[in-house]
């Protein structure tokens, strides 16, 4: 992004030289024509005239090469003329006169544009500078954008962040007045509360999100709550390790987001019941020094439901989820 720019990196192409010899050949020919018919057209009403005006015999005749001459000259005279004009205007250093007399330069102008006869060194030099002003045109427009992308999201995890406060609160205050009234509330209620909260705090839209947590029994997972799971899944969805992602997750023991799911893998084929239409899965373990008490897993409808940031806040949630159970067992023991 933070490129240097300078004139050396604009590059100019310049005409090929056989273009530019075509270029000169086509002038002389079109010059040729010109004169042709040009001067063959002024050369009789010069002569009239002249003749009228005795400044020429009646048996004198004005031809095109005469014409041509005389154009000649009075255009070099007047280029001449204009150059040593212009040379004594931008160099006071000049002096006037000829190789015998020679007199200081009165017509110096400091206000005289050096350069004004170099047209061709004008048009480069503004090429060149507008290049370099587009050039840096869009790099501001692509650094205002990236820097808009970025306080877009910024502005998105803060109010994730403020939201995963709130909710933090809200559960921590709940399984504190949930477990002060230990036989009111059971462990799936309290776990219903965390997950419930924890579907309010993914970076991307929660509308199709659902939550399955998966807790040991009898060496097979089973689901011990859920939200936006349906009863026959809650009540027949049980995998042993590595069996199914729920089992792949047990297995590895470390969380992982699947955004685009390809159901020929063997981890989605749910044991005979109907391909679960889910275009991306977020597993996280949920273990205490190594054992793994149960599997927490967030799907999405679509592919791409989630992004990496989510397992920082999904992860207080999860191991919510742990210390609930951890409680449950404690208590069961």
């Amino acid at each position: 992004m933070n490129k240097k720019i300078n004139e050396n990196e604009v590059e100019l192409s310049p005409l090929p030289l056989s273009k530019k010899i075509v270029s000169y050949l086509v002038a002389l020919l079109l010059l040729i024509v010109i004169l042709y018919t040009a001067l063959t057209a002024f050369s009789e009403p010069i002569t009239f005239v002249l003749q009228k005006l005795n400044l020429i015999s009646n048996d004198q005749k004005i031809n095109k090469i005469t014409i041509y001459s005389t154009v000649s000259i009075i255009f070099l005279t007047y280029r001449i003329v204009s150059y040593m004009s212009r040379m004594w205007r931008r160099n006071e250093k000049i002096e006037i006169g000829t190789a015998v007399t020679s007199f200081p330069n009165p017509f110096f102008d400091p206000t005289f544009e050096k350069n004004q006869d170099d047209l061709q060194n004008k048009y480069s030099k503004l090429t060149i500078d507008y290049a370099r002003s587009m050039e840096l045109l869009n790099e501001a427009n692509e650094i205002q954008d990236e820097l808009k992308n970025n306080l877009i999201a910024l502005e998105n995890r803060l109010r994730i962040m403020i939201r995963h406060i709130s909710n933090s609160n809200r559960v921590t205050r709940s399984l504190n007045y949930a477990l002060h009234h230990k036989t009111k509330y059971s462990t799936e209620e309290c776990l219903k509360i965390v997950l419930e909260e924890c579907i309010t705090i993914l970076e991307k839209d929660q509308s199709d999100k659902s939550i399955t947590l998966f807790g040991i029994e009898n060496e097979e997972l089973k689901i011990v709550s859920s939200v936006r799971i349906n009863l026959e899944s809650v009540d027949k969805r049980k995998f042993r390790k590595g069996e199914g992602f729920a089992g792949y997750i047990w297995g590895i023991n470390k969380p992982e987001i699947i955004n685009n799911i390809n159901f020929s893998d063997s981890r989605f084929s749910e044991g005979g019941l109907p391909v679960t239409k889910i275009g991306s899965i977020m597993g996280f373990p949920l273990n205490v020094d190594g054992e793994i008490l149960g599997v927490f897993c967030l799907q999405s409808e679509v592919e791409n439901g989630f992004v990496e940031e989510d397992l920082l806040t999904i992860e207080f949630y999860a191991r919510i989820c742990t210390l609930i159970l951890l409680y449950d067992k404690l208590k069961l023991d």
